[in-house]
């Protein structure tokens, strides 16, 4: 596995070569981290409150840019909703 992630055991870093293992990882990470529901939900589900909603939003776009090679980094640096960077 090339480079790794600080704080993110196992984790790669995304470049321009390897999106289809990346991924994969990404998945599993932002699973164990309870982190999933932003990438998977376009709304907030119903019974979360919005701010909820927008800190968790948040902590999955900053935790996709951490593992984002600085080569790529450009093509997400604006992005502030995780459901559609991912």
């Amino acid at each position: 596995m090339e480079g790794g992630v600080s704080g993110f055991p196992g984790m790669m870093v995304l470049n321009s070569h390897n999106y289809a293992d990346w991924k994969i990882k990404m998945d599993d990470l932002l699973m164990v981290k309870d982190l999933y529901e932003p990438v998977e939900r376009e709304q907030i589900p119903i019974g979360v409150l919005e701010s909820e909603w927008k800190l968790l939003n948040r902590k999955a776009v900053a935790t996709i840019r951490q593992c984002v090679d600085v080569n790529v980094l450009q093509h997400v640096a604006n992005d502030t909703n995780a459901y559609e960077m991912w």
